[in-house]
């Protein structure tokens, strides 16, 4: 009889707004750029809020959130106990459509990430939470040639996207850096079929209190810029305002089994929803905030 077909645990990196996605021969390199923080919106004694980003590292596992892990600041993380693709990805990501994609081949640039991953070519990237930018504010991308061509491209932003691999059997799944184990609960989630490993990344604000338009618009320049930094000086993309996470695009991709809904809430959306010390009135949680995806890059 032929050996049974051993049912692969399958590990899912769910990733958040803010990173370049540089592909390169040897794989992808994600790289989290350092946003230089807003301030806006005065609180009751006057004084100005500053919204800073937010770099961190979660699970979820039969229905509920662990706790958070802080990324950190000029580090280079990896993930390890899953397969790696063999084949060379020719359509990274597969619908550029939703993710800024610039034609061409660029180079990280001298400027440093707040921290970087690198990773082998996932199994598949799927790109889930689409909003729409077909009724936004028009350019939503700027420059000649590449921000001016993607901003004709583009009809919707991906603001969650999700990496699938396979875990290598009898090999334990983990985040490394300099060797050391990020503490995390890596014990697969049994409840699906078949078992996963949901691992969630983000990289974007998290306390919105008291931002308006005004200051989602200033956000939004400043992180596509910090973004947009990290590569050759030859790429040109300027950003100029905020999307609406409310207005979802009007063809949903279907959500990979293993994945529920809530766990492509925003670091901003959970924020508002466990604060209970005062009014919620986060006049930006249903926006962006931000570029609103994730970048692909081909790099050398």
């Amino acid at each position: 009889m032929a050996e049974a077909e051993v049912n692969t645990t399958k590990v899912y990196l769910i990733i958040h707004e803010l990173f370049g996605v540089l592909q390169t021969r040897h794989g992808i390199k994600l790289l989290a750029p350092v946003v230089p923080p807003v301030q806006c919106g005065n609180d009751h004694d006057g004084k100005e809020h500053e919204h800073k980003h937010e770099y961190k590292i979660a699970r979820f596992k039969e229905g509920s959130w662990g706790p958070y892990v802080k990324m950190l600041n000029g580090k280079t993380y990896t993930l390890q106990g899953i397969k790696k693709r063999s084949c060379v990805a020719t359509d990274v990501p597969c619908h550029p459509q939703f993710s800024p994609h610039p034609h061409g081949t660029f180079t990280q640039s001298k400027k440093k990430p707040y921290c970087a991953w690198n990773l082998p070519l996932p199994k598949r990237i799927q790109q889930l939470r689409i909003v729409s930018i077909r009724d936004a504010d028009r350019p939503y991308l700027i420059g000649d040639p590449e921000g001016d061509t993607l901003d004709a491209q583009m009809v919707g932003v991906s603001i969650a996207q999700v990496f699938e691999y396979d875990a290598v059997p009898k090999e334990s799944v983990g985040i490394y850096y300099d060797q050391t184990l990020v503490d995390l609960n890596y014990e697969a989630d049994e409840k699906n079929d078949p078992a996963t490993i949901n691992i969630h990344l983000w990289a974007q604000l998290e306390n919105e209190h008291g931002m308006d338009d005004d200051c989602a618009r200033l956000h939004a320049a400043a992180a596509t810029k910090a973004l947009v930094g990290l590569f050759s000086p030859t790429m040109h993309i300027g950003g100029t305002d905020s999307l609406s996470i409310n207005d979802l695009y009007e063809t949903q991709p279907r959500m990979p089994q293993g994945i529920r809904f809530v766990e492509l809430m925003t670091l901003a959306e959970r924020f508002a929803l466990q604060r209970t010390d005062f009014d919620p009135d986060f006049l930006c949680t249903g926006k962006t905030c931000g570029h609103g995806g994730n970048m692909f890059v081909q790099g050398k």
